[in-house]
């Protein structure tokens, strides 16, 4: 197969006689991205129900745009649309169509988001909305309980990482370090190598030198967060004789190499205990209630790249002492714009995104659409996710985008607190709340 092929598209009439066109062209993008058959089914359904929900909504006339996008390990199919009554209110967790009673215009949409793995919804004016879902690519298991390989290096150099290197790393990695530290999405070795390969994750390994030039004795890894951050991972060190030479090697590295990029800032919290703590400054702590009942703190570290120029953020005053605390303790300036809801009309249904980190029993609900149901919408939410027993439940919101910032009060009143702020972590800085009622 063709994996560097990278795009597809299809436009054509919002029309039902013309379904079987797109069945066949989600399936075979699918299938020419190199996506298991059974993975190409779903992308198939997908597809099928989200065009069924177009013609029966959409005005006569009307088309759309179909994107396939290789992202190597993933395909995501785009659907760009104008449309002036478009309801995602199925993407939600808590979402229930009831055919029996009727409910069936949202059925499609319903079955689509439960086919794949994530989902987007942006809208743009007028009328135009690009909805996107992601089919994450199926890989072959590998057996990650197989003993543990002690790695002791008579010397190391750092260096970007060829394929095989890269899957060595994960290897070591999941032996050495359990989801909490090393997170699931890393885990696959083939996986990673197509991450680094499309440029979504960069890695820095420590490899022997002469004879020993294949063995792996720690890495480091990070990725693009974002208008302006990077968000890293470790570093992870596997050969316990040379450890803390390997740490501050690879720290030396990873913030040489970010240096040359656009970016403002770098933050970890999947940080190991050989972190070198004096090249960060801290940029906050989460507690975390732990399945045992007992609480810990999360640290957050910090290292800024360049001056911070300044910029603008949206929020509302009951979100101000909070955003003076931390913008004064971190020397960012900001102006802070005061935004709320003045009786403008919103869509009926909100849509709530939801991303489990369950080693950490741990769960981070996203704003994705805006709706006049949002409170319930957030509440049955987090009912939902208590009941599924998960203890810590967090929000991501952008202060760069006016709509989520209208929505703080609700969600003061709804028991969040903002406990860490994330600087230009999406289109603007990004306040992590915590549900704590």
């Amino acid at each position: 197969m063709n994996t560097l092929a990278r795009k597809a598209s299809l436009t054509l009439d919002t029309s039902s006689s013309l379904t079987s066109l797109v069945l066949d062209f989600a399936e075979n993008s699918a299938k020419a991205f190199d996506m298991t058959d059974g993975d190409a089914s779903r992308i198939r359904l997908a597809g099928e129900e989200v065009f069924g929900y177009l013609c029966n909504t959409a005005k006569a006339g009307s088309e759309v745009m179909i994107e396939a996008l290789n992202n190597l390990y993933s395909i995501e199919i785009r659907f760009t649309f104008k449309t002036g009554s478009f309801d995602p209110y199925a993407f939600n967790l808590t979402a229930f169509v009831s055919p029996d009673e009727g409910q069936t215009e949202n059925l499609g949409l319903l079955i689509a988001s439960r086919a794949v793995d994530r989902f987007s919804i942006r809208y743009n004016h007028p009328h135009e909305v690009v909805l996107s879902l992601v089919k994450d690519k199926s890989y072959p298991q590998w057996p990650e309980d197989e003993g543990r390989a002690g790695v002791s290096l008579k010397d190391f150099v750092t260096k970007r990482p060829d394929d095989e290197t890269v899957k060595r790393f994960v290897r070591q990695g999941a032996r050495h370090y359990t989801e909490r530290i090393f997170p699931a999405p890393f885990r696959v070795p083939p996986r990673m190598v197509d991450m680094v390969i499309q440029g979504d994750c960069h890695m820095l390994v420590a490899c022997g030198t002469g004879i020993q030039g294949g063995e792996v004795g720690g890495g480091i890894i990070w990725r693009l967060v974002g208008k302006g951050m990077i968000e890293f991972y470790g570093p992870y060190i596997f050969d316990r004789t040379l450890g803390s030479n390997i740490a501050i090697t690879l720290i030396d590295g990873f913030l040489s190499a970010i240096a040359k990029t656009d970016r403002s800032g770098a933050y970890a919290s999947y940080t190991t205990d050989d972190l070198p703590a004096e090249y960060f400054e801290s940029l906050g702590e989460i507690g975390y209630s732990l399945e045992d009942g007992c609480k810990q703190n999360r640290g957050f570290v910090y290292r800024q790249l360049k001056e911070d120029a300044g910029s603008h953020v949206w929020a509302s005053r009951k979100l101000e002492p909070f955003l003076h605390n931390v913008y004064d303790r971190l020397f960012l300036p900001r102006q802070i714009v005061s935004t709320s809801f003045e009786g403008e009309s919103r869509a009926p249904h909100s849509v709530l995104s939801v991303e489990f980190d369950r080693p950490h029993s741990s769960v981070t609900i996203r704003p994705v659409w805006d709706g006049e149901d949002y409170a319930e919408n957030l509440a049955g939410h987090v009912q939902i996710l208590r009941q599924e027993g998960l203890k810590n439940i967090f929000l991501d919101l952008d202060l760069g985008v006016p709509w989520q910032a209208k929505l703080i009060p609700a969600l003061f009143d709804s028991g969040f607190k903002p406990v860490l702020l994330l600087p230009y972590a999406g289109q603007a800085d990004v306040v992590v709340f915590q549900h704590v009622r």
